[in-house]
């Protein structure tokens, strides 16, 4: 009597035959029952028909030995395997989910030295990369070479809220298909296996090594910036040669790229805020808040799919106005003296009265936060005034500490400043969005004062990155990060509105491809607390980032350990993304 089977996710007719003793699934194709299934893979649920084996009867002479040959070999199975050196191909592990790799893509081994190998069965230069993989077909019909395909799947959600995986559409499918994928006989001639593989997240990469190579990348230039590159999946399948169908039973398998539970690379997801100077109040944006969100979710994205984070924009890029509402005192030389001068300055704004405060005389021993905080104390509604100490500078002693008036409302301004005590002074932050003043090298824990007038207004919280966008930083840099600081000087951690932030250039954020790494790796000096890798120019974190996306750019967080110059040693970079990072990481 016929029985039924429930197909799951990757089933075959030829599977299900050979599993009940038949050579191929021309048995299930011609029972009228199955004829839905003729023209199309099984989907989850499809119930099967399985026909009765059929009996068959041998006329024999009973004095010579006969031998009867059973028509049927075992399943046919795929997988994913990375392969080991010295385990029987079998014995290897199955590989549940793949890895973007952060090698560069045409080279081999542990530091990329070597060509990567276009060879089959086991080269040490392409197992050196921990996220290099094989697809394994195990067909005995097959001959001694048989032909894969991989393709990368993009997630679903379906209307009842389920997720599912699927192929992109058109033009993108091919870009995101590899086939064939040639699979050749093994040694002890089991299986078939491919070469070592790669997972690459963008075009030069997959040219670099198009026939090893699978390119899993976003979709934010076609217009739909959702789609992650951690929550595709790759998918093997292998047309079963035995079968005689058309189209030919296909088997597959699926898995995600990463997972939340690796211990090595575990999925994470950073938290991100875009402010956008405008280049005067109300004006115009230095770029637009699009072109933002764009580097974010193309380039953040792509280079930190290999650390196995993605970009979490917690808002949408806003504008911003350059206000000038921050009042520092400051005393490079330490404690005043006795007084010999006064501190004060004038309050205005739009609808509202003007207001005077001090002057006030700092006295002997007075610090910057004791003359802040009297003056503070003078400003009255409908103004106010919060006081922020800052951490000294590299080149002052830890007690010289600045201390900053935020005063509200921000359209405030500030002038008629008196200034005259020898030990202590005043200045306004009057942020210059067009040429913005850079922290001087020795600062950037605290930053400059146009840089703080910025971040003390619109930082966003200290669970997240705040990039500012501005025209351009005096010192001519791409980007300046604002790190926590307690690992570079434990005397002076960086204090909560200026650490975990970052100053990015036009020209690196702007709706082009060039510059492409320098938003990411001002996103690594806050995440990893490290400055500059040293050595190896190919490091997302080596001091000057490429200004295209080539094949040997500096796109890549190495595993192993890495020399940075300050801290001075040697780091593990995809461990200080996941402990010094952690509060700006959440689970995926």
């Amino acid at each position: 009597m016929a029985s039924k089977r429930t197909a799951a996710d990757g089933d075959t007719l030829c599977n299900f035959a050979i599993d009940a003793g038949f050579f191929n699934c021309q048995a299930l194709r011609a029972d009228p029952a199955n004829s839905a299934f003729l023209t199309r893979a099984l989907k989850k649920g499809d119930e099967v028909t399985i026909p009765d084996l059929r009996p068959r009867t041998e006329n024999c002479s009973t004095d010579k030995l006969t031998k009867f040959l059973r028509k049927n070999t075992p399943p046919v199975s795929i997988r994913f395997v990375h392969g080991s050196p010295n385990k029987h191909y079998l014995a290897d592990t199955t590989l549940d989910f793949l890895q973007v790799s952060n090698h560069i893509t045409s080279q081999g081994g542990a530091k990329d030295d070597v060509p990567f190998p276009d060879k089959f069965e086991f080269q040490k230069p392409g197992h050196d990369d921990p996220d290099t993989f094989k697809v394994e077909v195990v067909d005995s019909s097959a001959g001694a070479t048989l032909d894969a395909t991989l393709e990368a799947l993009k997630q679903v959600r379906q209307p009842d809220g389920t997720i599912t995986h699927d192929v992109f559409s058109g033009a993108e499918a091919a870009k995101r298909k590899l086939d064939p994928v040639s699979c050749k006989k093994v040694r002890s001639k089991v299986a078939y296996r491919s070469k070592y593989l790669r997972l690459v997240v963008d075009e030069a990469d997959k040219a670099a090594k198009n026939d090893q190579t699978l390119l899993t990348t976003d979709m934010t230039d076609q217009g739909d910036p959702a789609v992650e590159i951690l929550e595709q999946n790759v998918r093997a399948s292998y047309a079963l040669s035995r079968c005689p169908g058309s189209p030919k039973c296909r088997i597959s398998v699926p898995v995600p790229i990463g997972s939340d539970t690796d211990t090595r690379k575990p999925r994470r997801r950073i938290r991100i805020a875009v402010h956008v100077l405008r280049a005067t109040p109300h004006g115009t944006p230095v770029v637009t808040p699009a072109d933002a969100n764009r580097r974010v979710t193309k380039w953040i994205r792509r280079l930190y799919a290999q650390a196995s984070i993605a970009p979490k924009l917690v808002q949408a890029a806003r504008e911003v106005d350059p206000v000038a509402n921050l009042v520092a005192v400051s005393d490079p030389a330490g404690t005043s003296a006795a007084g010999d001068g006064q501190l004060g300055f004038r309050l205005t704004a739009p609808g509202k009265p003007a207001l005077v405060v001090g002057p006030v005389t700092p006295a002997a021993g007075d610090t910057p936060q004791t003359s802040a905080n009297a003056l503070a104390a003078l400003v009255t509604a409908p103004y106010s005034a919060t006081v922020t100490v800052n951490p000294a500078r590299f080149t002052d002693p830890p007690a010289s500490r600045s201390a900053d008036l935020l005063i509200t409302p921000p359209d405030v301004t500030i002038d008629n400043l008196v200034s005259t005590d020898s030990r202590q002074a005043l200045a306004v932050g009057r942020p210059n969005p067009l040429n913005l003043q850079s922290w001087d090298g020795t600062n950037f824990l605290v930053g400059s004062l146009e840089q703080r007038t910025l971040l003390k207004n619109y930082d966003t919280g200290q669970d997240r990155i705040d990039i500012i966008v501005v025209q351009q930083v005096t010192a001519g840099n791409r980007g300046e990060a604002m790190m926590s600081g307690h690992q570079i000087d434990p005397l002076r951690p960086a204090i909560a509105p200026v650490r975990f932030s970052a100053f990015l250039v036009k020209v690196a954020m702007d709706g082009s491809d060039q510059n492409p790494f320098s938003a990411p790796h001002e996103c690594g000096h806050v995440t990893m607390e490290l400055v500059h890798a040293q050595g190896r120019r190919a490091e997302l974190m080596s001091a000057g980032t490429s200004g295209t996306a080539v094949v040997g750019g500096t796109k890549r967080i190495k595993e192993g350990l890495q020399a940075f110059d300050s801290p001075a040693g040697s780091f593990l970079q995809l461990r200080r993304l996941l402990s010094e990072g952690a509060p700006l990481l959440e689970p995926f």
